[in-house]
């Protein structure tokens, strides 16, 4: 039960226990400004943050990825331009083991063709696709020393 008159230090309120997941019988343990700040569980006596209630579910926005899509677009639009006027007999079949350069067309098997806008490092390239960049593998058999 809550004593919601005499509200102290050591006394009892009724909280949302972050441990139990229940509204528990807590004593308080610190107030602030007249309002309990610190509680402890009776029951598992876990000590937390005063709640009244459960914390609400983050909610994710839906359109929340394409309007990042959509900025992403406006850094590349001259990759982008380009990548309408492609000619398909320049694209290279990307992979992993290849190497490629700056403004190179690529063809790959999941995302489409794209430009390569910027090779990051030996390893590591940078491709504009048609719903943003994407940062691939490079010079992988190199690397590792494979020459299969």
């Amino acid at each position: 039960m809550s004593m919601t008159d005499d509200l102290s230090a050591g006394g009892c309120i009724d909280a949302w226990c972050t441990r139990c997941r229940l509204e528990l019988e807590h004593t308080i343990v610190a107030m602030v400004a007249g309002t309990p700040r610190r509680v402890q569980c009776n029951t598992c006596n876990t000590q937390h943050n005063f709640r009244t209630k459960p914390p609400e579910k983050k909610r994710t926005k839906p359109d929340s990825l394409p309007r990042k899509r959509s900025s992403r677009r406006k850094d590349y639009g001259e990759y982008l331009s380009r990548l309408s006027n492609l000619d398909t007999a320049s694209a290279r079949q990307y992979t992993t083991e290849a190497g490629f350069e700056k403004g190179e067309i690529v063809d790959h098997p999941r995302f489409g063709r794209g430009i390569v806008s910027s090779v990051i490092q030996r390893n590591k390239v940078e491709i504009v696709f048609r719903d943003g960049p994407r940062l691939l593998v490079q010079n992988s058999g190199a690397e590792t020393g494979n020459t299969d």
